[in-house]
């Protein structure tokens, strides 16, 4: 179930914002790799504050209550991952996309 997931960021002033992207494309087990290619990208969003740090969250449900998660996660759900013949060229061309940005979805500030 590590397909999508969600990403907590942590900023200096202590609020917290969330994305989903693709999961564990990187490395199936160790998400170092995953944060170390998107934490650049975070930049370009208005986050309201300097970023303390990047996380991946143990579950879809921490990030549920930011105000933009469902939009984001049934995009998501669009998108067919070819499992099998064809799944090597999808992960490639998608972690390419997530080093130039893209395949990243800011959820908007979460509600309290």
């Amino acid at each position: 179930m590590d397909e999508i997931i969600a990403l907590r960021v942590e900023l200096a002033n202590e609020q917290r914002r969330f994305f989903l992207t693709w999961g564990r494309l990187a490395d199936p087990v160790d998400p170092t790799s995953l944060i170390d290619i998107v934490q650049p990208q975070l930049r370009r969003f208005a986050l309201g504050g300097d970023i303390a740090r990047v996380e991946v969250c143990a579950t879809l449900q921490d990030a549920a209550t930011a105000p933009y998660f469902y939009e984001a996660l049934f995009h998501m759900c669009q998108q067919k991952i070819p499992y099998g013949e064809g799944y090597e060229r999808w992960a490639a061309e998608t972690l390419r996309k997530m080093r130039d940005g893209g395949e990243l979805y800011y959820l908007g500030e979460p509600r309290s």
